[in-house]
């Protein structure tokens, strides 16, 4: 009877990191639509009428059909129901969570591991817009898939079963087709499987893996030449390109230790950093050999498409993938520091993590504040602009956007059964944000 107990509370225990999720993005439900969203409501309808246009790049000249293909399915089922959007995108995230306990338990075949890893990636508050924001669906999809292949490649290393395998190939496309630089889960899939031991041959797995990395890589040659021009001048000052040495991968890789603070208030993202540097360090020293390795090659690996940007734009955004590695090596830390029964360890360690918690949640709980209001401010004004104006000024709305974009699809989400009026943007203190016919 014990034993039987022991196990229900056991299995319980999975559902620990998606219980921790739900508790610390549920207010996140209030919130209306922000900046990239109305472009991907946009697009969700055009592909409900002609689904043809999944295959095609979107209006930023991305191709990524999966979850675009995502939204317009719930555009569908729930129609424009934010609350349900944002639903989602907190299940996504939960899902995430769970998914990452289980590769820590089939990489330790410990379930403390597991359940460690899946509570600190729900605590790791970096990049915590990807859950509620229908735009962070690449960031939340492209994981889920990842972590899938990651997931499904172990089961077959262990197992010999070829359905593992053709799962892990499977999903590894649906990430690669969820945002493209996901492909860095290629090389974090051939990390994994040389922790799990080198086999004779054990590469010839990888190729058609390769195979499907070079497709994506040259369909995306075009493509990239398009967005350049979009974006070159705006946010980048000259073409992307890779770094032309280490410094700029080891800034993108201290991305996770970063988030964004309300109101510019860099002394709040100096003490995530700074604690969040701590357990790092504490982290990697401190977890058994092999799997700091894996944890800090993840680490690495996942970081360097953000190399490519220049640091003060991917500073404050992105980081979603990086803060897995994060959590792995959290959680081999933390349970080899009790697992030592040394009580100045186990002390250290929780003691880091408990900083980085009370930290992070610290500058994400007046940012979520902040990303509820601003979204709650376009509604007001969605709700009261003027449907028959043929010009308007957009004052101060914190819609955001790139040369315009953002606001041309906030204002045809307004006027999808009116033309869409010309508009200027006006910022002015002394005059409440809304939208005013000229």
């Amino acid at each position: 009877m014990t034993g039987r107990r022991r196990s229900g509370w056991t299995r319980l225990l999975w559902a620990a990191p998606a219980a921790l999720v739900i508790a610390i993005y549920w207010p996140a439900l209030r919130g209306w639509y922000l900046g990239d969203d109305f472009s991907w409501l946009f697009w969700a309808q055009r592909s409900i009428l002609s689904p043809a246009v999944l295959i095609h790049p979107d209006a930023y000249g991305y191709f990524r059909p999966v979850p675009h293909a995502l939204t317009a399915l719930e555009l569908a089922l729930h129609g424009d129901r934010p609350a349900l959007f944002i639903g989602s995108g907190i299940a996504l995230h939960a899902a995430n969570a769970t998914l990452l306990a289980v590769i820590a338990w089939l990489l330790s075949g410990r379930r403390r591991v597991g359940w460690a890893a899946g509570a600190c990636f729900a605590v790791i508050t970096h990049d915590w817009f990807a859950v509620p924001w229908i735009a962070g669906r690449t960031e939340t999809c492209a994981a889920f898939f990842g972590l899938l292949s990651v997931a499904s490649l172990i089961r077959w290393r262990q197992t010999g079963a070829p359905g593992w395998y053709a799962g892990a190939l499977i999903a590894f496309v649906l990430t690669a087709t969820s945002k493209e630089s996901a492909l860095y889960f290629w090389p974090v899939l051939i990390a994994v499987d040389l922790f799990l031991g080198r086999r004779e041959r054990w590469w010839w797995a990888h190729v058609p893996f390769a195979v499907l990395v070079l497709g994506v890589a040259l369909a995306e040659q075009p493509l990239h030449a398009q967005r350049l021009a979009v974006w070159r001048g705006s946010i980048l000052d000259s073409a992307v390109r890779m770094p032309r040495n280490l410094v700029y991968v080891i800034l993108a890789a201290a991305s996770p230790l970063h988030t964004r603070v309300p109101d510019g208030r860099a002394a709040g993202d100096l003490a995530l950093s700074l604690s969040g540097a701590v357990v790092l360090a504490l982290a990697a020293a401190a977890a058994p050999r092999r799997w700091a390795w894996v944890g800090l090659a993840w680490l690495v690996i996942a970081a360097a498409p953000l190399s490519a940007m220049k640091p003060r734009f991917y500073f404050s955004w992105y980081g979603y993938g990086p803060a897995i590695a994060v959590a792995l090596l959290a959680a081999g830390a933390m349970v080899r520091a009790l697992d030592l029964r040394s009580a100045w360890r186990a002390a250290l360690a929780l003691a880091a993590a408990a900083a980085y918690v009370v930290v992070s949640l610290g500058q994400f709980v007046p940012s979520r504040r902040q990303w509820i209001a601003n979204s709650l401010v376009l509604k007001r004004a969605a709700a009261s602009a003027p449907t028959e104006a043929t010009k308007v000024d957009l004052v101060n709305l914190p819609v955001g956007g790139l040369q315009g974009l953002e606001r041309y699809f906030y204002l045809a989400y307004i006027y999808r059964d009116h033309p869409i009026p010309k508009f200027d943007v006006v910022t002015d203190p002394r005059r409440p944000p809304g939208i005013v016919a000229r």
